[in-house]
């Protein structure tokens, strides 16, 4: 039933449907880069007005959130270029000569650009952390859960 499902959805005489093994990478670092995209907006919005002050821990928050998801940002669009790249190149490709690329360097695009948003969030952490506790700098990760719980 599923090659019949397939062969439905094909035109006819164009043979087997092609395959695009980088689809779903670029569909998620397309998608991880408007995640960033909406968060830098959210960030620069919460920014105050001229004159006014930032609590001491939320103006280095703020600054470690901006620029670790400034540079998630600037590798997911790197590493969305890269894919694309490979995508074409497999896709000029004879077919016969094709092979599907390799699944460690699938993998390495697609974390390398969410390690710079892991330093954001133990920022934005480390920030929570010190606004409930009412301390002036942001604390360490380890003594986190003594200062929020």
């Amino acid at each position: 039933m599923t090659e019949r499902l397939i062969t439905d959805r094909q035109p006819a005489g164009n043979g087997p449907p092609k395959i695009d093994p980088f689809r779903p990478l670029i569909h998620f670092l397309i998608g991880h880069i408007a995640f960033v995209l909406a968060i830098l907006a959210a960030m620069f919005t919460s920014l105050p007005k001229k004159g006014e002050e930032l609590v001491p821990p939320l103006g280095m928050v703020l600054g470690g959130v901006l620029f670790w998801m400034s540079i998630s940002g600037l590798l997911g669009a790197i590493c969305a270029l890269i894919a694309h790249l490979l995508k074409t190149s497999y896709l000029l490709q004879r077919e016969e000569c094709r092979r599907p690329p390799s699944s460690f360097l699938v993998a390495c695009l697609g974390l390398l650009p969410i390690i710079p948003g892991v330093f954001a969030v133990a920022y934005a952490m480390r920030g929570g952390a010190a606004m409930l506790a009412g301390i002036p700098t942001l604390p360490d990760m380890s003594s986190l859960p003594a200062l929020v719980f």
